[in-house]
């Protein structure tokens, strides 16, 4: 049966590379009782050989391209879900974190990028 991992996330970041866009959710180093985390890339708007949105649950106990429902950003909070195809036992995943309103600016921005052309994206700005 799918379930829906819930974590607090300590470390938060994102960044545009050379090739891609990048934001990712983990853990904290210190917490040994889990690996949880959540990758989402694409590629850069001008990039003809975007595959759409990659997703990977790391340390690549599952990645695909695609596959990905809806996601919600807000303040203290990620919340995305999964197609039933996708990830055979995450039906999605409740991130919780503590980030300042710049970073959270900063990854609702690149979170914009990654999901463009896809309309389950919603950004709550309160």
């Amino acid at each position: 049966m799918a379930r829906i991992v819930k974590f607090y996330a300590k470390d938060i970041g994102g960044g545009d590379e050379d090739f891609s866009i990048t934001v990712g959710f983990a853990r904290g180093q210190i917490d040994k009782d889990t690996d949880d985390g959540l990758i989402l890339q694409r590629a850069k708007e001008d990039d003809p050989d975007d595959q759409g949105i990659y997703a990977e649950v790391p340390i690549q106990r599952y990645a695909s391209y695609g596959g990905i429902k809806e996601a919600t950003l807000s303040r203290t909070q990620f919340v995305i879900t999964f197609t039933p195809e996708t990830v055979r036992d995450i039906s999605g995943m409740q991130i919780s974190f503590t980030i300042s309103i710049d970073q959270f600016e900063k990854i609702a921005g690149l979170l914009k990028r990654i999901f463009r052309g896809h309309d389950g994206l919603k950004i709550e700005e309160h």
